[in-house]
């Protein structure tokens, strides 16, 4: 009998000894798919947040698009949101306090930030906040944000951050340490001499549009508590200048002040967020929102008159600020340009 040799393409050993191998691989193959998704994850990460950094430079780099956006009115959605300053003389970083007032405009009945923002983004993003927060030590606590969606409904978040300059708040006029002065700013003085009833003016124009993009505060100021009010009249330009004396002498100023300023009788709410219409502050800041008094394309004079002799010094101020702004906020400290941090935060 003839034995035969017959070979065997898979053995017992073979198999065992594959079985290693398969496992290598599978978990070769697992490790591959995972590094894969973290590559895209970090991709898909990095995209989003080089968008959103692109945005924000954008932003407080270019006028926009049109450059000069605010000048009209009622604006329009820019095509491309800027809000540098459009000047032959611009400085890199400072914004525009108009561009900024007017991103709460509403364009058919939406906030116009809510049409610009996601069309500068490009992107679907559910959630974005746009903030502009004081950068120093004595401004650390203002703030001003255009938000919308909700943060708390997003799984991711881009931020950027940058540092601008920009005026928060502008002093429009003021009449400064007005117990002490001796005829800058007066127009009426009964009698002369100590204690005689004195009257000051100062006077402010509201251009095109301002009333939708900015609110205006009658501020009094005093170095420390004291007792005496002052009060305070609101008259437009027209009107002023058709009385005998206009500003060079106000006798003709009589009647019930329009505001009373530091009131010796009665209380005025502590200011608050969200904002009252009229507040005081650690008794030296009486706050006095004067918006419904106003109408666009007007000059108006403010005069202030001493209810008596002041035992420290008192400044009065006519301020600008975006609109809705906290009482709490509007200061006169605050006004003028001052270094900010813009954050431009988005979520998906």
């Amino acid at each position: 009998m003839v034995l035969k040799n017959i070979s065997q393409l898979f053995t017992v050993d073979l198999l065992l000894a594959l079985v290693p191998l398969t496992i290598v691989l599978g978990l070769s193959a697992n490790a591959m798919s995972g590094l894969t998704s973290q590559v895209l994850g970090y991709s898909e990460w990095y995209s989003h947040n080089a968008r959103v950094n692109n945005a924000l430079e954008v932003l407080i780099k270019t006028p926009g698009e049109p450059p000069n956006w605010s000048a009209s009115y009622p604006p329009q959605v820019p095509a491309v949101l800027g809000l540098a300053n459009y000047t032959a003389d611009a400085e890199p970083y400072v914004l525009d306090d108009r561009k900024v007032g007017m991103l709460n405009y509403s364009v058919g009945g939406t906030p116009l930030y809510q049409l610009a923002i996601p069309r500068l983004l490009g992107g679907n993003f559910s959630y974005f906040n746009l903030t502009f927060a004081g950068a120093t030590e004595n401004t650390s606590n203002l703030s001003i944000s255009f938000a919308s969606g909700s943060r708390g409904g997003v799984s991711s978040i881009y931020a950027a951050q940058r540092l601008a300059m920009f005026e928060l708040e502008k002093i429009v006029n003021r009449v400064d340490e007005i117990s002490r002065l001796s005829g800058e700013n007066l127009c009426y003085e009964a009698g002369g001499g100590v204690g005689a009833p004195k009257i000051y003016y100062m006077s402010f124009t509201v251009g095109s549009g301002d009333l939708s993009s900015y609110d205006y505060w009658l501020v009094g100021e005093k170095e420390a508590s004291d007792n005496v009010q002052s009060d305070a009249w609101l008259y437009d330009s027209a009107y002023v200048f058709s009385q005998p004396g206009n500003i060079t002498d106000c006798s003709w100023i009589t009647g019930t002040p329009d505001y009373n300023i530091f009131p010796i009788q009665g209380s005025v709410a502590n200011c608050t967020c969200p904002s009252t219409d009229e507040c005081r502050e650690d008794d030296t800041l009486h706050k006095i929102n004067i918006d419904a008094s106003l109408s666009e394309g007007v000059t108006y004079y403010v005069f202030i008159q001493l209810g008596g002799v002041p035992s420290t010094s008192s400044n009065y101020y006519i301020m600008r600020v975006p609109r809705d702004t906290c009482n709490l906020n509007i200061k006169p400290e605050y006004g003028g340009f001052k270094p900010v941090t813009v954050t431009l935060e988005v979520g998906r």
